[in-house]
């Protein structure tokens, strides 16, 4: 490592560090680096010239880190249960089973590959297309050009299956493991008809970002409404409206913990939202939901009594 180090401004310290934070193993300063390892330093090296800070580059690594460890693993099961398992139950020895697979391996990479470029072109592209219209809004506004209407604040819901462990105790980790990975697919789904985004999965639950309250009401109630018809278990949802700190995919803040609190207390195919999605949505779409408010409730690591409604689609708007 040392040689390779040889020239650059990067300690190997950083370098373990920032390998670290991707989920890379350390290195010794007399190993030998690999070829992906040196280029890895260049990248590093480069990212410096164009005025990176290694903080920055540790909080990215990490979740390319942990975004790659997913992907891979996920198509290492694939391969195992659509491949390999399929030649092992037509009775295939092993040794036969690994020399037919090698084929096949090899096409599935290649396949996966394209496709995880092309998916993180497409969503770059929309993502920096957002940013641009986001700092024109802000140049626009600055300079007094346009102040346009309120901006519709995002929405964040949390929503988890009721009975997730009993099902696990009656039916086994592998059942529970199908149901949790149908939830996520049918929740992403629904969110994404409307323009949300699933930021993560939390085992029986998800945690999902809208860009506006009625969006994000409407797409809960779907979910909640349907969860029976797609063979999974009922579904609770905490939604609460405000802003968010957004940072390395993941969001922050009062408004993330608040939704977390209420989903706590909602029963099962119940949406329960806070005081500020309620008026939002009211605001808007007066005549689509209805709301019932709740007793004031105390939310465990919150201070005070939170004023909660339960949201349903109106009657008269139901077709």
């Amino acid at each position: 490592m040392e040689r390779a180090l040889d020239g650059s401004d990067v300690t190997p310290i950083t370098l373990n560090n920032l390998r670290a934070a991707a989920g890379l193993p350390r290195l010794s300063t007399e190993q030998v680096l690999r070829e992906d390892d040196v280029e890895l330093l260049n990248l590093i090296t480069e990212c410096r010239r164009l005025g990176i800070s290694d903080l920055a580059m540790t909080r990215v690594l990490r979740a390319f880190g942990q975004s790659t460890h997913r992907v891979v693993e996920t198509m290492r099961d694939l391969f195992r249960s659509e491949v390999e398992e399929r030649m092992l139950n037509a009775g295939i020895p092993h040794a036969q089973m690994l020399d037919a697979a090698a084929a096949k391996r090899l096409e599935l990479q290649r396949i996966g590959f394209k496709v995880l470029f092309m998916l993180q072109r497409r969503l770059l592209e929309e993502s920096v297309f957002d940013n641009i219209v986001s700092r024109i809004q802000e140049a626009l506004c600055e300079s007094g050009l346009e102040t346009g209407p309120d901006v519709d604040l995002p929405t964040v819901a949390f929503a988890d299956l009721c009975g997730f462990t009993e099902l696990t105790h009656e039916l086994g980790d592998m059942k529970a493991a199908e149901q949790a990975a149908r939830f996520e697919a049918f929740t992403q789904q629904i969110v994404s008809h409307v323009g949300g985004r699933l930021v993560k999965v939390l085992g029986d639950g998800v945690m999902v970002l809208f860009p506006e309250p009625t969006a994000g009401l409407t797409a809960c109630l779907t979910l909640v409404d349907s969860a029976e018809e797609a063979g999974l278990l009922p579904v609770r949802v905490g939604l609460v409206t405000g802003q968010v700190v957004p940072r390395d995919g993941d969001i922050f803040g009062q408004t993330v913990n608040l939704a977390a609190r209420i989903t706590s207390v909602a029963n099962p195919a119940q949406v329960v939202v806070s005081e500020s999605a309620m008026v939002a949505v009211a605001t808007n779409n007066p005549e689509m939901f209805s709301f019932a408010a709740l007793e004031p409730t105390v939310l465990k690591g919150l201070p005070g009594r939170f004023c909660l409604f339960s949201a349903e689609i109106a009657s008269s708007y139901e077709s």
